[in-house]
């Protein structure tokens, strides 16, 4: 199944990085002359990928001035009162299709998401099984091959969620009519894998793990500081080289 189209979920703040966030949207954090976003494109490029849709919300207009024609953009003009699956559900309401599913707050090695896009399961989740959980992380449980729940109450998991899926167009119109069920319930406050676990007793979700190859999701400024030093330079290298990922 080739995919061609990404959904890059960029509407937060960040409120928890301050002062790193305190004049721009985490996904515009810099990492040498990119920032988080645009090496998020370059890695969908680099896999194949160039049709992208990214969600924004504070400060949309210096990620669009930042991406420019590099993306196609929704707002959600609810940013403070939502959440990335209310965002999701705004971007997915004229999509129909395969496609990506990308959290703005990721810095990862380019080829995790190409042995997400490689799985030969139509619908696939990258993991790390070998994330240190606390209570901040968003937790996954395995069975076999098949993702049997995500959620960061649980007390023991297999993995961490990395914040990046592939869903076929079954997969994706599951997922889309579940979250509208969700929103009209009154969770506009829940993230997307509060939807993703709604639906994996009935579809197929594969863990895909990233095999030790390098990420980090940003949410502190001790994240950030980790990523400039430890995460950024094997991701960079991974983009210079291009096509060897």
């Amino acid at each position: 199944m080739k995919v061609e189209r990404a959904i890059i979920l960029a509407a937060g703040q960040g409120k928890r990085l301050l002062p790193y966030t305190k004049d721009r949207p985490k996904c515009l954090l810099q990492f040498g002359e990119k920032s988080l976003i645009e090496i998020q494109i370059e890695a969908l490029r680099v896999c194949g990928i160039k049709d992208v849709t990214v969600v924004i919300g504070y400060r949309g207009d210096l990620v669009k001035g930042r991406l420019g024609d590099r993306a196609k953009y929704v707002e959600n003009i609810r940013y403070e009162d939502t959440s990335s699956m209310y965002s999701l559900w705004l971007a997915g309401r004229n999509f129909s299709g395969s496609c990506v599913i990308l959290n703005s707050d990721v810095l990862f090695h380019p080829s995790i998401l190409k042995k997400l896009l490689d799985s030969k399961s139509p619908n696939a989740l990258a993991m790390d099984f070998h994330s240190h959980l606390n209570e901040e992380e968003m937790k996954v449980l395995v069975e076999g091959k098949r993702v049997k729940g995500l959620s960061k109450a649980f007390r023991q998991a297999d993995g961490e969620n990395v914040g990046m899926l592939k869903f076929d167009e079954n997969g994706w119109s599951l997922l889309f009519e579940t979250i509208e069920d969700l929103l009209n319930q009154g969770y506009i406050g829940e993230m997307v894998p509060f939807a993703v676990n709604a639906i994996v007793s009935r579809c197929f979700i594969e863990a895909v793990s990233v095999d030790h190859l390098p990420w980090i999701e940003i949410d502190f400024p001790e994240d950030y500081e980790r990523a400039q030093k430890e995460i950024y330079p094997a991701v960079t290298l991974a983009l210079c080289r291009g096509s060897s990922v």
